[in-house]
């Protein structure tokens, strides 16, 4: 086992910040950012007389830049006789105590504090705990959904306000960013999840808790909003103690046979209406497959922790069944297990072909020495290159530094049809400008090209009409301050990837949008009053493999050149950015990069345990490897698809 100075990027940016915020705690608690100050020395200097061992005395000797310490406690002082007033005192009597203070107590807290206040800076939290007056009564504020959005909403309202009800049928937060990582046992997939039950119990761990406030949790699925009579038609999840058959597994495969199921009975569709005031619209979207046929059946998705967790098991099931038959020399189509595709080029395709890379070069090479030089990872792109939002330097790199760890990268290519779960079609264009048309063979493929609307979405949207406003298909048409449109009382709200607002479905428009509608509701409950909803973009960045990142970080004055986001404006159907609305962006690659993809990742966990979790996962799997045990635990899990 030997230190790689590569974990030094893991911690660097938090350790520097927090280093850097305790000092200046220090420095402004004291009162001393003018401890060097100097000026020009007189021609002759006057003495000056100190009677006094106290705080007051510690204080002048400070700003007089004496090297004194100061006292463990003040000590009483007999007042001085006349014959004392006017005598000199001897060197003995100015010293003071040499008992030292508390060793590193105060640095020590002040730089845990310092550290905890530019995680809250980061993240946008100074007004976390801001309340304001309890109204005679309160409104009922429904929010759907428990993503990025939904829990900003949650977080920044006054729940002291409103009677506040969360309802989804996942029961907690899922920090997307590492979900990647999750899938080849970077981190563990119960470290990237924050039970939304922490948001709301009494006093809850979580960032954000409710602290005693009326919030309640539904664990449902929203199948319909009608906004005339403001109510909400909810399906509560199935039983468990329904009637156990054995069916076949829901994903074909050739590994997997019939499994236990739980088959809910006919009668068990639970339903319930929920009434509100206000509606806050946060579900999401989900994976869009536009219509290639055999994708919804035999691709794999990675936008859920179920996703995930079944890839996982897939990627182990491939090399233990390829291992198998190397051992037993055995025939099989051994090269076609250990092909993994991924068909998407933006920061989801590009982090889980580097995190492939990554488990092949260290883990697969540890553990199945024999396979890890047949293992293939390829990226396909329809596009004509990867990572589309980014600069075109970055997307360059990105491309070298995967074809360097290993992957595969193939632009202008469009999968036509998934025929199984091992076999698929892809149309590329020959040189001579020709459609040619290859087969694809493969242990698994994931689909990670694009998302769509939700039902709930796309059903609120067709009932309200295009005449509304409602014109697009991509989600619910919002206004300037994230009201949907055509619905005439404004009591609707809609964030994040199910609603078109011009920007693009990221987490952080998601977050962003979040905080806004949950300060407006919060600072006097009328949304129509506060300033509309302006987006700060802080960059993009995406990991690439082998401890390299690509960020595009956004900085300085705004560009005279429109350029920020004009993909995803015109794409959903935006008024074009004004000059103002674009800032020069700086480009970092390789190390750097990585330093500042995962500082920032970990300053934006929601709570202390999470941070403290992942960061052990990374020192875990650097220093020790990643924990395959787990996933061979988990290989029984019964193959199920989230949608």
């Amino acid at each position: 086992m030997s230190f790689s100075w590569r974990l030094i990027p893991a911690v660097g940016v938090a350790g520097v910040a927090s280093v850097a915020g305790g000092l200046a705690a220090i420095t402004s608690i004291n009162d001393e950012w003018d401890a060097d100050t100097t000026t020009a020395v007189p021609p002759s200097r006057e003495k000056l007389v100190i009677l006094g061992t106290g705080w007051y005395v510690y204080c002048i000797q400070c700003c007089l830049g004496l090297p004194l310490r100061p006292p463990a406690s003040t000590p009483p002082q007999s007042k001085p006789s006349a014959s004392t007033r006017t005598t000199p005192l001897p060197p003995s009597a100015r010293r003071l105590p040499s008992t030292p203070p508390p060793p590193g107590g105060v640095a020590g807290v002040a730089s845990v504090a310092g550290g905890l206040a530019a995680i809250t800076s980061i993240n946008d939290e100074w007004d976390a705990d801001t309340t304001t007056a309890v109204p005679p009564s309160r409104e009922k504020l429904v929010i759907l959904g428990t993503g990025w959005g939904a829990l900003e909403v949650l977080r920044k309202a006054n729940k002291a306000n409103y009677d506040v009800t969360v309802v989804s049928p996942r029961p907690f937060f899922l920090y997307t960013p590492l979900l990647a990582g999750a899938t080849v046992g970077t981190v563990h997939h119960g470290n990237i999840i924050e039970p939304i039950r922490n948001f709301v119990a009494v006093g809850g761990r979580g960032a954000g808790a409710a602290g005693g406030a009326s919030v309640s949790y539904v664990q449902a699925s929203a199948l319909s909003v009608d906004p005339s009579n403001h109510k909400i038609e909810c399906e509560l999840p199935p039983a468990s103690w329904g009637e156990t058959t054995d069916v076949p597994a829901t994903r074909p495969s050739r590994f997997s046979g019939a499994v236990k199921v739980v088959a809910p009975h006919p009668s068990d569709r639970t339903r319930v209406t929920l009434d509100y005031d206000k509606l806050v619209i946060a579900v999401g979207a989900q994976p869009a497959t536009f219509g290639t046929p055999g994708v919804a059946e035999h691709a794999f998705f990675l936008k859920e922790l179920d996703h995930s967790a079944v890839l996982q098991q897939r990627l182990l099931e491939c090399l233990e069944r390829a291992s198998a038959l190397v051992t037993t020399n055995a025939r099989g189509e051994v090269d076609k297990l250990l092909h993994f595709v991924i068909v998407g080029g933006g920061p989801t395709g590009v982090e889980l072909s580097a995190e492939l890379s990554d488990f092949i070069r260290t883990d697969v090479k540890r553990l199945f020495p024999h396979l890890a030089d047949r293992v293939k990872v390829t990226l396909l792109e329809a596009a004509p290159r990867i990572l589309g939002p980014f600069a075109e330097s970055l997307s360059s790199y990105a491309v070298e530094h995967l074809e360097e760890v290993g992957v595969s990268v193939q632009t202008g290519a469009c999968v036509t049809k998934v025929a199984g779960p091992h076999k698929a079609t892809i149309r590329t264009k020959a040189p001579d400008g020709k459609a040619v048309e290859t087969d694809l063979d493969f242990g698994a493929l994931v689909w990670a090209a694009g998302i769509s609307t939700r039902p709930l979405v796309r059903d609120l949207a067709a009932s309200l009409g295009k005449d509304a406003g409602q014109d697009s298909r991509r989600g619910l048409v919002v206004d300037e301050r994230l009201r949907v449109k055509g619905v005439e009382d404004g009591s609707v709200f809609a964030i994040g990837d199910c609603a078109v607002s011009g920007l693009p479905p990221t987490a952080q428009v998601a977050a962003q949008q979040g905080k806004w509608l949950g300060r407006a509701l919060r600072d006097g409950a009328v949304v129509q009053e506060a300033e509309p909803f302006s987006y700060d973009d802080k960059g993009k960045m995406a990991y690439v493999g082998k401890h390299a990142a690509v960020v595009e970080a956004k900085l300085g004055p705004p560009k005279l050149k429109v350029q920020d986001h004009f993909w995803w404006r015109s794409l959903h159907g935006a008024a074009p950015a004004s000059d103002n609305e674009t800032r020069a962006a700086a480009e970092l690659t390789g190390g750097a990069a990585f330093a500042f993809w995962r500082g920032t990742y970990f300053s934006k966990l929601m709570s202390p345990t999470n941070r403290v979790a992942v960061g052990v996962d990374w020192f875990r799997a650097e220093m020790f490897g990643r924990d395959v045990t787990v996933h061979q635990a988990q290989m029984r899990r019964r193959e199920t698809t989230a949608k």
